[in-house]
C-alpha cells in the first residue's frame, strides 16, 4: 500500500509536470505563432511599402514620359512656326521678284510711248538701247536667281528647239513656233525661263535670219511673249482649248505690236496718227497669222510636251 501510494504519489508530480510542460510547450508555441504573424503583418506592411514605392515610381515614370512629349510637342510647335515664318518670307520674296520683273519689262513700252510723244530725233537708236537694257536685266535677274539643273537644262533645249523650229518653217512667213514653245516653257518652267527661252531663241535663229538692229527687239517681244504666257499658264488659264486659242491670238497681235511701234516711231516720218495706224494696219494680216500659227503650234504641244518636261525635271530632282 505504501509502496503503491508512493508510485501515485510520485506518478502525481511527473503528470503534472508533463502536462505543465506540454502547457508550456503549447504556451510558447501559441506566442511564436503569435511572433510569426506580426512577421506576417510586417512582411505585409513593407510588400505595402513596395507597392506604393512602385506606384510612386510608376507615378514618376509617367511623369517622365510625359515631359518629353510636352517637350517634343513644343518642339513641333516651334518647327511648325518657323516653317510658317518661311512660307510667308519665300511669299514675299516671289512678289517682290514679280514686281522688279514686271518694273525691267514695262520700262521698254514706256520709254516708246514718251518718245512717241515726245518726237524725239534718235528715237529709233534710244529706244534700242532701251530694250537691250532690259535684255541684260531680266538675263542677269535669271543667273541671279541661280536656277537648278533641272531648270536650266530645259530652259535651253527648248530655245534650241525654238531657234530650230524657226528655221524650219523659214519658207513660211510668220509661221513659226517659237511663241508656243516659250510659253510652254513659261508655264512649265518659270515665267524668266519662258523669257529666256522666247530671247534666246530669237538670237540662235538669228545667226541663220541675219542679225541686225531688229534682233533685240525680237527677243524682247518673244521673251515678253514668253514671260506673261508663263504667268497664265502657271495660274491655270492655258488649260482649256479656248485660253490656248485666247492667248495665241493675243500673243501674235503682242509681238507684232512691239516690233511695228518701234518701226513707227524710229522711221515713219512724219509721224502722224494717220501714218502710225496706216503702218499698224499693213503689219495686222501678218500677226493675225502669227497668232493662228501659235494657236496651232499650242495646241500641239501642249499637254506632250508639257508631260515630257515634267517628268524630266521629276527625273533630275
Amino acid at each position: 500500500m505504501g509502496r503503491a501510494e508512493e508510485r501515485e504519489g510520485l506518478a502525481a508530480p511527473a503528470h503534472d509536470a508533463e502536462a505543465n510542460g506540454c502547457r508550456g510547450m503549447g504556451a510558447g508555441a501559441g506566442a511564436a505563432g503569435n511572433d510569426v504573424g506580426e512577421g506576417a503583418e510586417r512582411v505585409a506592411a513593407g510588400n505595402e511599402g513596395v507597392l506604393t514605392a512602385s506606384d510612386a515610381g510608376a507615378s514618376a515614370s509617367d511623369g517622365a514620359s510625359v515631359a518629353p512629349d510636352a517637350v517634343a510637342s513644343e518642339r513641333g510647335g516651334v518647327a511648325a512656326g518657323r516653317g510658317t515664318a518661311g512660307d510667308e518670307r519665300t511669299g514675299e520674296r516671289c512678289a517682290r521678284d514679280f514686281v522688279v520683273d514686271v518694273l525691267v519689262l514695262a520700262l521698254t513700252p514706256l520709254v516708246l510711248v514718251g518718245c512717241a510723244f515726245a518726237g524725239m530725233e534718235g528715237s529709233a537708236a534710244l529706244t534700242l538701247l532701251v530694250a537691250l537694257m532690259s535684255l541684260l536685266l531680266m538675263a542677269r535677274r535669271f543667273e541671279k536667281s541661280k536656277p537648278a539643273l533641272r531648270q536650266v537644262l530645259p530652259t535651253v533645249t527648248l530655245a534650241a528647239l525654238a531657234a530650230a523650229g524657226r528655221i524650219l518653217f523659214a519658207p513660211f512667213p510668220d509661221v513659226k513656233p517659237v511663241s508656243a514653245i516659250a510659253t510652254l516653257a513659261g508655264a512649265a518652267l518659270s515665267p524668266r525661263s519662258g523669257f529666256m527661252v522666247g530671247a534666246l531663241g530669237a538670237l540662235v535663229s538669228n545667226l541663220f535670219f541675219g542679225q541686225g538692229p531688229w534682233t533685240p527687239w525680237q527677243m524682247y517681244a518673244w521673251g515678253l511673249v514668253g514671260y506673261v504666257g508663263g504667268c497664265l499658264g502657271r495660274r491655270g488659264w492655258l488649260d482649256t482649248v479656248g485660253g490656248r486659242t485666247a492667248w495665241g491670238l493675243a500673243s501674235g497681235l503682242l509681238y507684232g505690236l512691239f516690233l511695228n511701234a518701234w518701226h513707227v516711231i524710229g522711221f515713219v516720218k512724219p509721224l502722224t496718227w494717220a501714218s502710225a495706224l496706216a503702218a499698224f494696219g499693213a503689219g495686222l494680216p501678218w500677226d493675225l497669222l502669227h497668232g493662228a500659227a501659235t494657236v496651232l503650234f499650242l495646241q500641239l504641244i501642249w499637254k506632250p510636251w508639257g508631260n515630257k518636261l515634267r517628268r524630266l525635271q521629276s527625273k533630275l530632282g
